[in-house]
């Protein structure tokens, strides 16, 4: 459902290497112009002496914001946190982009299935069956829609938070654009990484488990697949291919088996708690909607409420999804970040920035001011998303129509 980008198919740096900066723009220096009156010549000024072999201080480096970073225990949780924190404002707009453009492929299908709902109040057994056939075609189309949106919008929502936490954490933040401009890049590796790791999951539960999960079964599978725990940072910051993060994540893992453990479990909490909030949730709005009469059988007035509703549970789900994907991803982002010190991917999506050069003591007075950067050819819808989208509103419109029609 998105295109990669430019620079999915490149070959990563590999970390001996310096870092990349941004493409620079230099703009060229403004002339002097004429003036009207001749300048005063102003007497040569010199700088004080200093006595004896003292010396003017040199100014300090900038210190290395990776260079402080924990590497495990309760200090790289609390980093985490903190590091969340300061993202808040990054993490809310990607929230509500993701749950815009949840809404826009996931909606179809939900409205369709609501319309069904609730033109069936009224009919017998006989003419639902014959509605429902008639939009049988409709509904599968805006499902399949439906269901590869969520596979992109989980793919992309996981590459989003860890660009947005990385940049956080190397003190060079990347605006919203930035961030999503990397997952695109990155978006095909983290879908054969994912398959890769959850193949022999889909055979065990095939052959062996044949039924739901249970709590113990999901531990026990998180702490096996715990060497691989890096792999999405490895893809995301360490700009790696798939097979290549899997082995980096296995070589960082036995560096330090005990994090390895502590961001499986972490993760898999998240996760857990991500489906005690959801299930929650249901039961919370199937206490309110009952009082309310909210349903397809409580009148004009509550089908629009309940109409509305859907669309605001649909943009509630897009942003959990992102925020789920953050809390679960912080931790191993500080985790690569300390004991990798290398984020060369993320300067991959940052945007060429432009400077205007000065010259002579014009230079020397001007204070130091962040470069603005420009914004070079970015969609915030891609191509194939917008083919879906559209596919998927046509298809609502048709299956609306076979619903209503007598």
């Amino acid at each position: 459902m998105t295109d990669p980008g430019p620079g999915a198919g490149d070959e990563p740096a590999p970390a001996t290497e310096a870092r990349a900066e941004p493409p620079i723009i230099a703009l060229p220096a403004a002339e002097p112009g004429p003036t009207s009156e001749p300048a005063n010549e102003a007497e040569p000024t010199t700088e004080p002496a200093l006595p004896g072999n003292l010396q003017a201080p040199e100014p300090e480096p900038r210190p290395d914001p990776l260079s402080g970073l924990p590497t495990g225990g309760q200090a790289l949780l609390s980093t985490a946190f903190d590091v969340l924190a300061r993202s808040s404002l990054e993490l809310r707009r990607a929230s509500i982009y993701i749950g815009l453009l949840s809404l826009a492929l996931i909606g179809p299908a939900a409205y369709l299935l609501w319309a069904v709902a609730v033109e069936s109040v009224d009919e017998s057994i006989t003419e639902l069956t014959h509605q429902r056939t008639r939009a049988g075609g409709a509904f599968g189309i805006t499902a399949i829609i439906a269901s590869a949106g969520f596979v992109a919008i989980s793919v992309e929502s996981q590459a989003l938070a860890i660009g947005t936490l990385a940049g956080r954490v190397a003190g060079q933040p990347l605006a919203l654009h930035e961030a999503l401009r990397r997952s695109r890049q990155v978006f095909w590796r983290i879908i054969r990484a994912r398959i890769l790791v959850t193949a022999p999951l889909v055979v065990l539960d095939l052959l062996l488990i044949r039924g739901p999960w249970t709590f113990p079964a999901a531990v026990a599978w998180a702490f096996v697949t715990a060497p691989f725990v890096y792999w999405p940072t490895g893809i995301v910051i360490g700009d790696v291919p798939a097979v290549e993060s899997l082995r980096r994540s296995v070589t960082m893992a036995r560096v330090r088996w005990k994090t390895a453990f502590l961001l499986a479990g972490f993760s898999l909490l998240a996760d857990f708690l991500s489906f005690f909030g959801i299930g929650v949730g249901e039961d919370l709005l199937a206490r309110i909607a009952t009082p309310l009469g909210l349903g397809p059988e409580g009148g004009a007035v509550a089908v629009a409420v309940t109409t509305v509703v859907i669309g605001a549970l649909i943009l509630a789900l897009g942003s959990l999804i992102l925020t789920v994907s953050a809390i679960s991803n912080a931790p191993q982002v500080v985790a690569f970040l300390a004991l990798t010190r290398y984020g060369d991917g993320l300067d991959r999506a940052r945007d060429p920035v432009l400077v205007a050069p000065a010259s002579g003591e014009e230079a020397a007075d001007q204070p130091p001011r962040t470069p603005p950067r420009l914004r070079t050819g970015f969609r915030w819808v891609t191509r194939p998303m917008r083919v879906g989208i559209v596919v998927a509103l046509v298809a609502m419109a048709i299956g609306l129509y076979e619903v209503v029609r007598v």
